[in-house]
């Protein structure tokens, strides 16, 4: 005989809570999936939200993307940015660990290698993935590679030249994410220049002592 968990009178009652407390936040986000751009821009307004290329990198940025969802239906482009950006939406978002904004962006058409300007020189180039790899961020490593992002994608620019996304990983200490990219065919002995020396992953996994990356490096075929 079956158990009945509920009192008398109240089955369907806290049947109706439980579906709510699971479901709502689905219901929530697939609210800003296939809308018209003309609902979708009501709904921003709605929201108090203007529809500009401000708005759409400041929800990125934060996280928001439920409201990215709607930039995007209502016809905003997916790479698009404010004039004193110099990273698009995606790179901000897999920069801040937005895994939610991220898959949105990726979805709505994102250039998943897009580079970064900096405005000083010293770092430019700089792709999500390796913002991505920099900062720990494993799903999001996981969701740009599984979209084409390059795992040998190199930075350019006064400080860091030829850096690349294992370099990051190695250098602060993401062991699973070095793991990934090594699995993904990462350049293990990749140099680049910094400061005008010489650096590869192992050199910066051994100078931040990170030992169990230098063991996988090595491993992989990194040389001194």
């Amino acid at each position: 005989m079956a158990c009945n968990i509920f009192k008398k009178g109240e089955s369907m009652r806290q049947i109706r809570i439980v579906t709510l407390v699971f479901l709502f936040p689905l219901l929530i986000s697939l609210s800003a999936c296939g809308k018209s751009p003309e609902k979708a821009r009501k709904e921003l307004a709605q929201m108090n939200i203007k529809y500009t290329e401000e708005n759409f990198w400041k929800h990125a940025e934060q996280g928001d993307s439920v409201v990215v969802k709607l930039f995007l239906n209502a016809g905003m482009g997916p790479n698009s940015k404010p004039a004193n950006s110099d990273i698009t939406p995606l790179d901000i978002a897999a920069n801040n660990g937005h895994i939610s904004t991220v898959q949105a962006l990726l979805a709505g058409g994102a250039n998943v290698n897009a580079r970064s300007e900096g405005r000083n020189g010293s770092l430019k180039g700089m792709t999500p993935l390796m913002g991505a790899a920099r900062n720990g961020h494993v799903e999001i490593v996981k969701a740009l590679l599984s979209k084409g992002a390059d795992v040998n994608a190199k930075g350019y620019g006064d400080m860091a030249n030829g850096i690349t996304p294992l370099i990051m990983a190695s250098k602060y200490g993401h062991t699973d994410i070095v793991k990934i990219l090594l699995d993904k065919g990462a350049d293990v002995n990749a140099k680049m220049l910094f400061l005008g020396k010489s650096e590869t992953p192992l050199s910066n996994a051994e100078k931040e002592g990170h030992t169990e990356i230098v063991k996988l490096l090595k491993d992989a075929g990194a040389k001194e």
